[in-house]
């Protein structure tokens, strides 16, 4: 089953990839593949056993297939990334995404010793499906940024 998830990346990845390429947003991709990452954990709740692993990982292949493919476009579109620039901004980016990769497991380990094993995932999905909506909401601004405000002297 754990060799599922590179056999995903090699078969998917390239499809999945022009798709988040062409996506004229990269917010889509990047939401989409959050929702089936949380749905990857949040089925344990619905299925037990070897089912439930084998869907998780191919949900978690085909979320890291949409993610990781557009999340680096999406940074380099952002103003702040000019402002800042490309190589200082992607610095910032990778060490944020190495930080978020070492607190994920410490997360979910706190809630399993917390929760019991089967509670704690479903926490963990739900935590990440609220993130992805939170991303969601968050980046509209910079794909629809707010009309600057009138000014005194133009009224």
């Amino acid at each position: 089953v754990l060799m599922l998830f590179g056999v995903v990346l090699a078969l998917f990845g390239p499809a999945i990839g022009r798709f988040a390429d062409h996506s004229e947003t990269k917010r889509l991709p990047i939401v989409l593949g959050c929702i089936l990452g949380s749905c990857s954990f949040l089925v344990f709740f619905f299925v037990e056993g070897v089912p439930a692993v084998t869907l998780a990982v191919l949900l978690l292949g085909i979320s890291n297939c949409l993610v990781l493919s557009a999340q680096s476009a999406f940074v380099l579109k952002q103003d702040v990334t000019q402002q800042f620039g490309e190589g200082k901004a992607m610095g910032v980016f990778r060490s944020s995404s190495r930080i978020g990769q070492m607190l994920g497991p410490v997360i979910f380990a706190g809630l399993i010793v917390s929760v019991d094993i089967e509670h704690s995932v479903m926490l963990f999905g739900l935590g990440y499906f609220v993130t992805a909506i939170l991303f969601w909401w968050l980046s509209a601004k910079s794909e629809c940024p707010l009309p600057e405000p009138i000014s005194k002297e133009a009224v």
